[in-house]
């Protein structure tokens, strides 16, 4: 039998892993560098298997291609922290500006650019990876602990984050993987159907995409995705806010959030079949449609053109400690938080 677990390489002294998961004909490959997901194999509409994430062939990619993200933990903090800068409990905390004057993803050395501990693999489709944050990490507070759980069961890949903090702080984790459902070399998604289920969006100021603190109704403009509607059909640089990040860029506020798992998006391959359902229990979806890719080279040599993916990311809204009319994302001392996003798939003809 195929070994689940196979020495990728080394870095900072510390052995790399790719871990096997498997549940019927559905498999992903993950790593213990960033707890990235490598590889999500599942079948189309005929039975034939697809690899349906962008990614690389080596470990050495990964460490130099870093600002692309693919497949890695986002952390602590997923998206935009304008200036770099936020005030918690009357204290100022400074972060590395990667993104003009602002903080986009934590900085420089995100989570999906470490080692992680791995705690456990069980029954072959189950892994568990932790990681330590000392205090003032990336100009964090707090000492925290994270942990991140992969299941693979017959149709989905259950990724799940957990932590908690000796000191106040934030954690707003994601998943930062690119969906091509019709296999990761296949080209462009903007024939791929998308429904989310988001009746508002944060708008970005400029091209910057940074939030404008306000949330706006997608009612009559091309961000209403409530209906099904292909990605690329109203992608228009004629409305300003596709025009500043030359597609889609924008965090989606899902509709209901109450803090369970629930549906916030489904999106389809035009040409397999195969159909993406995401739930989760954050609160908002950020859509990303690859639009700065610029002929990466990717898994067996594929070339990453702008919109060879799409990147579906449950976090909370942009920059949501320095607006307080976003839901807050920060973890009390003490406290422990969980945030689970479900990757369910099938098949429609």
């Amino acid at each position: 039998m195929e070994s689940m677990t196979k020495v990728w390489g080394e870095v900072d002294n510390q052995p790399v892993y790719l871990y096997t998961l498997r549940s019927g004909s559905l498999t992903a490959v993950i790593s213990n560098f960033g707890a990235t997901v490598v590889t999500l194999n599942v079948p189309d509409q005929t039975g034939k298997v697809v690899d349906v994430v962008l990614g690389y062939d080596t470990l050495k990619q990964y460490e130099q291609n870093n600002r692309a993200y693919f497949g890695g933990t986002i952390g602590r903090c997923a998206n935009r922290i304008s200036n770099s800068q936020f005030t918690l409990d009357g204290s100022v905390y400074h972060l590395t500006a990667n993104e003009w004057p602002n903080s986009l993803h934590s900085g420089l050395s995100g989570f999906h650019m470490r080692v992680w501990e791995t705690v456990s693999f069980t029954n072959e489709n189950e892994l568990t990876l932790r990681l330590e944050s000392p205090a003032m990490d990336q100009g964090f507070p707090g000492n925290l602990e994270i942990t991140a759980s992969f299941k693979v069961t017959d149709n989905g890949l259950t990724i799940t984050y957990s932590g908690t903090s000796d000191a106040t702080t934030i954690f707003n984790p994601t998943n930062h993987s690119y969906f091509n459902l019709n296999g990761h070399k296949a080209g462009s998604v903007v024939e791929h159907l998308l429904r989310l289920q988001a009746n508002y969006y944060t708008p970005v100021e400029n091209a910057r995409s940074l939030t404008t603190g306000e949330i706006c109704n997608v009612l009559y403009t091309p961000m209403d995705f409530t209906r099904p509607k292909t990605i690329g059909s109203e992608m228009t640089p004629s409305f300003r806010q596709l025009l500043y990040t030359d597609g889609y860029d924008h965090n989606f506020c899902i509709t209901k959030y109450n803090g369970d798992v629930m549906e916030a998006a489904q999106l389809t391959g035009d040409q397999t079949g195969i159909r993406l359902t995401l739930k989760t229990n954050e609160p908002g979806l950020h859509l990303y449609t690859g639009n700065y890719l610029t002929d990466d080279i990717g898994k067996g040599g594929a070339h990453y053109y702008k919109y060879a993916g799409v990147s579906l990311q449950p976090q909370f809204y942009p920059d949501a400690i320095n607006h307080p009319n976003y839901i807050s994302p920060i973890l009390h001392k003490g406290e422990t938080k969980a945030f689970e996003t479900q990757y369910l798939f099938d098949c429609v003809s």
